[in-house]
């Protein structure tokens, strides 16, 4: 008995082959996520979902056709985007994915001097939005989903709304099914009952709008998908940040730190809390709080992306990523000799301004200066958000799990944290923690396993 297991990401879209009988993941592979769209608006960020969808099925058809005995895709999704298709428009108009990446929200009201997020935040005042888990921000489906509604291009509203990844059950399947990890980021979700709330819905002007049904269940089969003449169940699409906590192994009273393309602190908790933090569904009617928009890998690659573009300029040679990266940390020390570096180089809810580099003097601008400024600019974020998140959700911290890919690469990173956190920091047990948490999900969905917390010593087997 085997599942595929995807995810599908930022920057690439990974996949695993797993045998549920043995334990173990037979193979594994990865396809770079199709690059944005070119739009003049530097705040539009979208993605062809045909494209995403055409890789997403192939992955799977390929599986099917070299291994016999597959039953069942678990799959997780980058979450707060969304594809919304306008079925009066032409046909020949392509499907776009709206990442969570987009901010077209913080552009100006035509004919105003208003933006749409600034008027989002009067429509939804903070006290009318704690039931969803979420507060305006520009990443926040709502907000961009609104701005292309009621933008310039006055957008059909009586379109078909789906997460990314309802819209690949929904071509595979023909059911708009999507997880609730994956709705509430919309934040148009009543996350303590389960449900859309039709009074945000009703209030943004979106009650023509077809959304998606909403799983009943975290292990609900959303439909069959043939290939190669197997029938394979497929599952609802998880959050990729719950599924990478799930696959962290944090215990109760651990924070995690997963430092990705973008990053989060979140802890896990039995019961709704709403405070300084977003709420979010997790796994078995648990609730996972979270800070989120913190510095991570995209941020570093603001500085990287610089030294790539100055060598080129003056050699003319493009440098690769990893040959920078090697070389830095090859040499690295945490001295930034009063260099002092704000990486929030993306708009987030506490710095719509942008980052900077400061504190330059005549003997100190070295790239290891920087980079060490940096790292520790990103240890104060999680530090601060750290506490907020103990504070009000009055949870003792044990310690800290740090998971992503940035994590697993950047060991500097993590020792900078320990000193300014004052905690003890683990790695997490297995790199790729989405993979883990995937396999988790599937032992459940196969049956090996009744509940997630079950023989949890199998995932180390993999």
């Amino acid at each position: 008995m085997k599942y595929i297991a995807l995810d599908v990401g930022s920057s690439f879209i990974k996949a695993a082959l797993l045998d549920m009988t043995s334990c173990k993941v037979l193979e594994k592979g990865k396809i770079a996520t199709p690059r944005k769209l070119v739009n003049e608006d530097k705040n539009i960020f979208e993605i062809s979902a045909n494209l995403l969808f055409e890789i997403f099925k192939g992955i799977i058809d390929d599986y099917a056709k070299k291994y016999k005995e597959i039953e069942g895709v678990v799959f997780s999704t980058q979450m707060h985007g969304f594809v919304y298709t306008n079925p009066n428009a032409n046909k020949h108009m392509e499907d776009t994915y709206i990442s969570w990446q987009d901010s077209r929200c913080l552009n100006l009201i035509e004919g105003e001097e208003i933006s749409y997020i600034d008027k989002l935040k009067e429509i939804f005042p903070k006290s009318e939005m704690v039931n969803s888990g979420v507060n305006i921000k520009p990443s926040l489906g709502l907000c961009n989903l609104y701005t292309l509604l009621y933008g310039k291009n006055d957008e059909s509203k009586s379109g078909n709304l789906y997460t990314l990844g309802s819209y690949f059950i929904n071509r595979l399947t023909g059911n708009n099914i999507c997880h609730i990890t994956n709705a509430a980021p919309l934040g148009l979700v009543d996350i303590v009952n389960y449900t859309w709330d039709e009074k945000l819905i009703k209030k943004a002007g979106f009650t023509n709008i077809s959304f998606p049904t909403i799983a009943q269940n975290d292990f609900q089969i959303c439909g069959i998908y043939k290939s190669n003449g197997q029938s394979i169940k497929i599952y609802p699409d998880f959050g990729d940040h719950q599924v990478s906590i799930l696959g962290s192994m944090a215990e109760k009273n651990d924070i995690v730190i997963n430092i990705a393309t973008a990053s989060q602190v979140s802890n896990t908790l039995d019961t709704f809390i709403p405070g300084d933090y977003e709420t979010r569904p997790f796994f078995e009617g648990r609730y996972m709080n979270t800070i989120s928009n913190m510095p991570g890998g995209r941020n570093l690659d603001v500085l990287i992306d610089f030294i790539k573009d100055t060598v080129k300029q003056i050699t003319g040679i493009s440098i690769e990523t990893d040959i920078i990266w090697n070389s830095i940390l090859n040499n690295f020390t945490n001295d930034n000799q009063d260099i002092k570096v704000d990486t929030a180089f993306y708009p987030v809810p506490y710095n719509m301004n942008g980052g900077k580099i400061d504190g330059i003097k005549f003997n100190n601008f070295s790239l290891n200066n920087v980079i060490s400024a940096a790292f520790n600019n990103m240890a104060e974020v999680y530090d601060e958000h750290i506490k907020i998140l103990s504070r009000s959700s009055g949870v003792k911290i044990n310690k800290i799990v740090c998971s992503g890919g940035v994590s697993w690469k950047i060991p500097q990173l993590l020792e900078i944290i320990g000193n300014k956190t004052k905690y003890s920091i683990n790695l997490s047990p297995l790199p790729d923690e989405v993979f883990s948490g995937l396999f988790r999900i599937a032992l459940v969905c196969s049956g090996i396993n009744t509940c997630l917390d079950d023989n949890k010593e199998l995932l180390l087997k993999y």
